[in-house]
């Protein structure tokens, strides 16, 4: 009976511990909370950054806008007479809002070139850049991140010649999880046809699930739209 005793006051101890030691599940960073933070955030974003929100329509408009301005918040709206001169991730689905914000600093760790993803005005996706500093801080908060290397190759020639040669390609991804919740620290390198290469590198948190619905919003979106335009263009060759 002392045995049982002593083995209840052990699992007692060991339960009443592990929350204390128990490592921090990521849900976002700062304010910005995964489904969650609403676009009220933006108003607060207003304030702490002394600038109003713009609307953005082009992506003409919006390169012009990042060269000009050092800090600044815009809604991205799609063009919808031609989505290719929409701004990058700007969203077709009308659930979607995005918000870009140049730079914000969380704890004295900045996130810089921020798209802030809202879809039935939840937040399900913060994209933005990967920085040492921001990697460095989620590592202490949320512990050593799952890495994974993927390689690959792509064809390509130079110009000088005609024939092609295959160049190998790679991508290192840093991976935090929180069941649907996915944080992703990635650097990559990329060839284009000349055998040019480019590097590059994101990070973005998101919502698994949410970020399925709207990327399918978006595209049933855009199949509307197409097949309207056609139907427009095939009346006005009704007499044709």
């Amino acid at each position: 009976m002392r045995h049982l005793k002593v083995n209840i006051s052990v699992i007692v101890f060991v339960c009443f511990l592990a929350p204390l030691f128990a490592q921090t599940e990521i849900a976002g960073i700062g304010p910005f909370k995964i489904g969650v933070t609403s676009t009220q955030i933006i108003h607060q974003l207003e304030s702490e950054l002394e600038t109003n929100c713009i609307k953005v329509y082009s992506g003409t408009q919006f390169y012009n806008v990042r060269r000009s301005s050092k800090v600044f918040i815009a809604e991205l709206i799609p063009d919808t007479l031609n989505e290719y001169s929409s701004p990058t991730y700007a969203s077709f689905c009308p659930n979607t809002r995005v918000f870009y914000v140049s730079q914000y600093s969380v704890s004295g760790v900045e996130i810089k070139e921020a798209y802030l993803k809202f879809f039935d005005d939840q937040l399900y996706e913060l994209l933005c850049e990967r920085t040492s500093e921001l990697i460095e801080a989620l590592t202490i908060k949320y512990g050593e991140p799952k890495i994974e290397q993927r390689d690959s190759y792509t064809d390509c020639g130079y110009f000088s010649s005609a024939n092609t040669i295959k160049l190998k390609t790679y991508s290192i991804t840093q991976e935090w999880r929180n069941n649907n919740v996915i944080a992703n620290g990635c650097i990559y390198n990329r060839y284009n046809s000349e055998c040019e290469e480019s590097l590059g590198s994101y990070f973005s948190i998101y919502n698994l699930d949410t970020t399925t619905a709207e990327r399918l919003c978006n595209d049933a979106r855009r199949e509307q739209m197409d097949a309207k335009k056609k139907e427009i263009k095939r009346t006005k060759l009704s007499d044709f």
